[in-house]
C-alpha cells in the first residue's frame, strides 16, 4: 500500500469547559512533502502548552511529511476570567500620590477616571485548561489525522496506480532493449569469427599479420565490454523489488527506500547504455530513464 505525504482536514467541536461554558474549537491539519517530519502549529496561547504532545503525536502518526496545524477559537473570551481590579495596586498608587501631592503642594484630586488610566490596575486573566480540556483537544487531534490520512491513502492510491503504469513501461523497453543488445553483441561475435577465419586461412607477411591480431583483439576486447548480462539481471532484479514494496501492505514508510531502488535503476540503465554503446539502445535508455525520473518525481510525495 502506498500512502501520500498530501492531505488536509478541518474539524469542529463544542467543548466543555470546568466551568460549564461551552467553547467551539476548530482544528485543521494540512501535510505537504518533505524528506522529514516538520510541523508548524499555530494555536491559541492557552494551548501552548500542549504543543509537545501534539508533536509527538502528529510524528508518531504522520511519519514523514511537513505538518501545518492551526487550533482556532472562536469564543474565545470563554477562557477569560472576569476582569478583576488589583486593590493592593490602587492602593500603592494612592499613598504615593498623595504623598506626591503633599510633599509638592500640586493642586487637583485623585479621582477614578485618574486612577484607571494608571497601568496594572486592571488584570485580564485566562483560565487554565484543565486536564479533561486537555484530553478533549488531544482526542481531535487523533480524529483530524484519521481524517488525513484517509485523502493520504486515497492519493496514495492514484500514485499506486502511476507507478505500476510506469513499472510496465520499463519492463517492455528493458525486454526490447535485451533483445536488440543480444542481436549486437551476436552481429560483433559474427563480425569476431570471420576475422579469425581470414586469419587462419591466409598467408601473410608479418606487417599483416600484426594488423589482423591487433584488429581481433580490438573486437575481443570491445565483446567483453559490452557484455551486460549481469546489468540486465540485476536491473530486472531491482524492478522486481520495487514492484514488490509498491504491493507491501505492511510498511508504511516506504519512500526513502524505493528513491534508493530508483538510484540503483537509474546506474544499471546508464551502464547498460555506456557499455553496448549502440545508437538505437542509447534511445531505448533514455525513454527508460525518463520514466525512472518521472516515477522518482511521484515517489517523493510518498511516505
Amino acid at each position: 500500500m502506498i500512502i501520500s505525504m498530501t492531505g488536509f482536514a478541518t474539524l469542529t467541536r463544542e467543548l466543555l469547559l470546568e466551568d460549564g461554558m461551552k467553547l467551539d474549537v476548530i482544528i485543521s491539519l494540512k501535510s505537504l512533502n518533505s524528506r522529514f517530519f516538520e510541523l508548524t502549529a499555530r494555536l491559541p496561547s492557552q494551548f501552548s502548552n500542549l504543543e509537545v504532545d501534539l508533536h509527538k503525536l502528529l510524528k508518531k502518526e504522520l511519519v514523514r511529511g511537513h505538518a501545518f496545524l492551526t487550533i482556532k477559537v472562536h469564543n474565545q473570551e470563554q477562557l477569560k476570567k472576569p476582569v478583576s481590579i488589583s486593590t493592593s495596586t490602587v492602593q500603592t498608587y494612592m499613598t504615593e500620590l498623595q504623598a506626591l501631592q503633599k510633599k509638592f503642594s500640586l493642586p487637583g484630586q485623585i479621582n477614578l477616571e485618574l486612577i484607571l488610566q494608571l497601568p496594572q490596575i486592571i488584570s485580564f486573566e485566562e483560565k487554565e485548561l484543565d486536564e479533561d480540556m486537555h484530553k478533549d483537544i488531544m482526542h481531535m487531534a487523533q480524529e483530524i489525522i484519521t481524517l488525513v490520512r484517509k485523502e493520504q491513502i486515497k492519493e496514495g492510491a492514484l500514485l499506486y496506480k502511476e507507478l505500476q503504469h510506469r513499472i510496465s513501461i520499463i519492463k517492455k523497453a528493458i525486454t526490447k532493449l535485451k533483445k536488440m543488445a543480444l542481436a549486437v553483441i551476436e552481429k560483433r561475435h559474427k563480425k569476431l569469427a570471420s576475422i579469425m577465419q581470414e586469419y587462419s586461412a591466409q598467408v601473410v607477411d608479418s606487417t599483416a599479420y600484426q594488423l589482423m591480431g591487433a584488429q581481433k583483439e580490438s573486437l575481443i576486447l570491445e565483446l567483453e565490454k559490452t557484455d551486460i548480462t549481469e546489468e540486465i539481471v540485476r536491473f530486472g532484479v531491482h524492478l522486481d523489488h520495487f514492484k514488490e514494496m509498491l504491493d507491501d501492505t505492511k510498511e508504511i514508510a516506504k519512500g526513502k527506500k524505493i528513491d534508493f531502488l530508483l538510484q540503483e535503476l537509474h546506474r544499471e540503465i546508464n551502464t547498460i547504455s555506456a557499455k553496448i554503446n549502440h545508437a538505437d539502445i542509447s534511445h531505448i535508455a533514455v525513454d527508460i530513464k525518463t520514466e525512472l525520473e518521472k516515477a522518482k518525481e511521484q515517489i517523493q510525495n510518498i511516505i
